[in-house]
C-alpha cells in the first residue's frame, strides 16, 4: 500500500488533494462514487445543497451529525434536525440587535461602524457628539438618548393631551386639549358648541313649550354645533292666536277673559284670584319665569329646560361633560378626559420610549381612566441592558464606552 501512494505521489504530483484521493482509492481497489459525482476538496467547491464527504460533493442531507456519509435515513433526518434546530434557537437567542460600538474607535475623530457621533469631533460640527436638543417641530418631543459615541436627538410625536404646549395630538380633542379646535361632528361637546352630535340639537319642536304666550324660535344651526333654543314673550294684543299678554284686554284682544276677577278661571283664563305671583322650575335642569298678568287673569309660569352647558348653573345637560361645565361630574367611560383622568378610552397599553435608559411601565389603569406611562431613568450600571447609566464607565458597564481622562 504505501509503495502504491508513494508511486501515485510521484506520478500524479501535480493533482489536486481531490483528484489524488480518486488516485489512491483506485489504486487499492476501493470503489468510487457513482460516475458524475463532483470531485472536491472543500464545501465550497461544491453546489448549494451539497457538501463535500469523502472527496465528492454529496448531498447535505446524505450526511451524518458525525460528519460520514450515508443513505440518509429517517434518523440522520431527526438528528440533522435536532442540530439544526438547536442551532438556530442558540444563534436567535444569543445574537445582539443592538449595533455594538468599539471602544477603542470611540473618540478618535472619525465616525465608524455603528458610531452616531464620535466624541473628539467639536462641538458645532458635522458628526459632533449632542449634549442637549433643540425643541422639535409642533406636537413632537425631542429628548437626547444614549451617550459617547452612540449620543443622538431622538424625535417622537407627542402622545398626551396637554394644555398650553401648542400641540392638538393624535386623538385629543378640544374638551380635553386647548391646542385642538372644536370640531362639530365627533360626538364629544367641546368648548364653543351647545350641542354634538347634530342629532341632539335642538329643533322648533323641540324649544315649544306648553304656553301660548311664548314664541320660539332656534338660533344657530346643528350643523356648526351651535344650535339653541330662543323664547320670547308675545307682547302684542292679536285676536286669535290664543293668547292674552299682561298687558291687554278683552276690549284690545279677545284672547283675553271679559269676567276676569269673578273667581272662576275660564277660557282665555290662566288664573283667576289665584294668579302666581314667582316661579320656581321643577328640576335643577330647567328654567321658570312669570308672564302674564294677575290683572287680566294671564299670569302664567313658563318652564324650559337647559340644554346648553354652562357653568355653575347646577344643571349638567344632556350630552355635556366636566371639560365643558363644571356642573358635570367626570365619568370614566365617556372618552373625554376630566378631571383628574389621564386617559379615557384610548389609555396607554405600552409605554416603550425606545430609550434603552428608562424603565417603561404602565401605571394606573384604563377602567379607572387613570392609566399613564412611568418612563423612570435608569440609575443601576448593568452590563447588556444597552444603557451607560449617569455615573457609569467601562469598567463598572459594559454599555459604557471607555473615556480617557474621566
Amino acid at each position: 500500500m504505501a509503495s502504491v501512494a508513494f508511486t501515485a505521489l510521484t506520478r500524479f504530483g501535480g493533482l489536486s488533494a481531490a483528484a489524488l484521493s480518486l488516485t489512491l482509492l483506485a489504486a487499492c481497489g476501493t470503489d468510487a462514487p457513482a460516475s458524475g459525482s463532483i470531485v472536491c476538496s472543500a464545501s465550497a467547491d461544491c453546489p448549494d445543497g451539497s457538501v463535500c464527504d469523502g472527496g465528492f460533493c454529496v448531498a447535505s442531507t446524505n450526511v451524518t451529525d458525525s460528519g460520514v456519509s450515508d443513505t440518509g435515513t429517517a434518523e440522520d433526518t431527526a438528528l440533522d434536525s435536532t442540530a439544526d434546530t438547536t442551532a438556530d434557537t442558540t444563534a436567535d437567542t444569543t445574537t445582539d440587535t443592538t449595533p455594538d460600538i468599539d471602544p477603542a474607535l470611540c473618540g478618535n475623530g472619525v465616525i465608524d461602524g455603528a458610531e452616531a457621533c464620535d466624541t473628539a469631533i467639536a462641538a458645532g460640527q458635522p458628526g459632533a457628539c449632542p449634549t442637549s436638543c433643540d425643541a422639535g417641530a409642533s406636537c413632537t418631543t425631542v429628548r437626547l438618548e444614549g451617550t459617547d459615541c452612540a449620543a443622538a436627538c431622538v424625535t417622537a410625536p407627542l402622545a398626551e393631551c396637554v394644555n398650553g404646549d401648542g400641540c392638538c395630538g393624535d386623538g385629543c380633542s378640544a374638551a380635553d386639549d386647548d391646542d385642538c379646535d372644536p370640531v362639530c361632528g365627533n360626538t364629544i361637546l367641546e368648548p364653543g358648541e351647545l350641542c354634538d352630535p347634530s342629532e341632539s340639537c335642538p329643533s322648533e319642536a323641540s324649544c315649544a313649550d306648553s304656553s301660548a304666550c311664548t314664541a320660539e324660535t332656534v338660533s344657530g344651526s346643528a350643523a356648526s354645533c351651535d344650535a339653541a333654543c330662543v323664547i320670547s314673550d308675545i307682547t302684542l294684543c292679536v285676536s286669535g292666536d290664543g293668547c292674552c299678554p299682561g298687558s291687554c284686554t278683552n276690549a284690545t284682544d279677545s284672547d283675553c277673559s271679559a269676567s276676569c276677577g269673578n273667581g272662576v278661571v275660564e277660557p282665555g283664563e290662566t288664573c283667576d284670584g289665584n294668579c302666581p305671583t314667582s316661579c320656581a322650575p321643577s328640576n335643577v335642569c330647567a328654567t321658570a319665569r312669570l308672564i302674564g298678568s294677575a290683572g287680566n287673569c294671564s299670569a302664567e309660569c313658563v318652564e324650559a329646560a337647559i340644554t346648553a352647558p354652562a357653568d355653575a348653573d347646577g344643571c349638567c345637560p344632556a350630552g355635556a361633560n366636566a371639560s365643558v361645565d363644571n356642573d358635570c361630574s367626570a365619568v370614566c367611560g365617556n372618552g373625554v378626559v376630566e378631571g383628574i383622568e389621564t386617559c379615557d378610552g384610548a389609555c396607554p397599553t405600552s409605554c416603550n420610549d425606545t430609550n434603552a435608559c428608562t424603565t417603561d411601565s404602565v401605571v394606573g389603569s384604563a377602567a379607572s381612566c387613570n392609566a399613564a406611562c412611568d418612563n423612570a431613568p435608569v440609575t443601576v450600571c448593568t452590563n447588556g441592558d444597552g444603557c451607560c447609566a449617569p455615573g457609569c464607565n467601562a469598567s463598572n458597564d459594559s454599555d459604557c464606552s471607555a473615556a480617557c481622562g474621566n
